[in-house]
């Protein structure tokens, strides 16, 4: 059986996972993004899509209270390209959010 899930943990980024359950005790799985070819994605709900776009979203609300520090001038930020500790992580997740978000927009029927 495959199932697609997604997989959250407090204060981590959300996982999109294909799940295949071979028996109770075997199962495998894989992260799904939405560079996977056409006929994969395909097979995932559109609604099961825009559940994951809201669980990055909600990943974003956390990230901006909890990680979003401003770098003092004081501080050394080496090699980090952002003026504030966390942006990075934010950005990354809004990115992905856009990408699913835009396949869902552009490749999907609304779901009665």
């Amino acid at each position: 059986m495959i199932t697609y899930e997604i997989r959250e943990e407090a204060g981590k980024k959300p996982r999109f996972v294909k799940a295949i359950t071979v028996s109770p005790t075997e199962i495998y799985d894989t992260d799904i993004n939405v560079a996977m070819p056409t006929a994969e994605l395909d097979n995932i709900p559109t609604q099961k899509i825009l559940n994951y776009c809201d669980a990055l979203i909600e990943h974003i609300k956390y990230l901006a209270i909890n990680d979003l520090k401003k770098i003092e001038l004081t501080e050394s930020k080496g090699d980090y390209s952002s003026a504030a500790w966390g942006w990075q992580d934010i950005e990354f997740t809004k990115r992905e959010y856009d990408e699913w978000w835009s396949y869902a927009y552009y490749n999907r029927e609304p779901e009665e």
